[in-house]
């Protein structure tokens, strides 16, 4: 996931899923401090690819997952 800059054209990624994930869902809070990102699939089950979220250990069964994106400033995500 990229954000721009509409004024500058300047580009940065805000966000990337882990291997062989798919990112859904993607919902903002409406004073858009908030991001709720859901990943669904990582490493397709395979525990050699990822097991997000847990650590690796190459057992724990890959877990979908939904991730909350916030800014340490309390601003508004992406800006």
């Amino acid at each position: 996931m990229v954000v721009a800059d509409t004024r500058t054209g300047e580009i940065r990624r805000l966000f990337t899923g882990v291997t062989g994930d798919e990112v859904t869902g993607i919902a903002v809070t409406p004073d858009r401090r908030t991001m709720f990102i859901n990943l669904q699939h990582p490493g397709n089950g395979n525990p050699l690819l990822t097991n997000f979220p847990a650590p690796y250990d190459g057992i724990t069964i890959p877990r979908d997952a939904t991730i909350v994106l916030t800014r340490k400033d309390g601003g508004i995500v992406g800006s």
